[in-house]
């Protein structure tokens, strides 16, 4: 996934916006990836309610490096 031809345009916005080398934008693009996954996959087993907001605010910081 991560070296695929059809995300490079989604790393490569990431990459202007952060100011980050290719590198570091993927395992960045990985840790969002990842985390929003497990968190589709707690809601769809019922072990987590769903509130946007929470959830927009872990994407959040995940996108940041933990920073907010």
């Amino acid at each position: 996934m991560i070296g695929s031809e059809e995300l490079e345009p989604v790393l490569s916005a990431m990459r202007e916006a952060m100011g980050l080398d290719a590198e570091r934008t993927k395992a960045v693009f990985l840790t969002i990836a990842l985390f929003a996954h497990g968190c589709a996959s707690i809601i769809a087993n019922n072990r987590l309610e769903y509130d946007e907001a929470v959830i927009s605010k872990h994407l959040e910081r995940a996108y940041c490096g933990g920073a907010l």
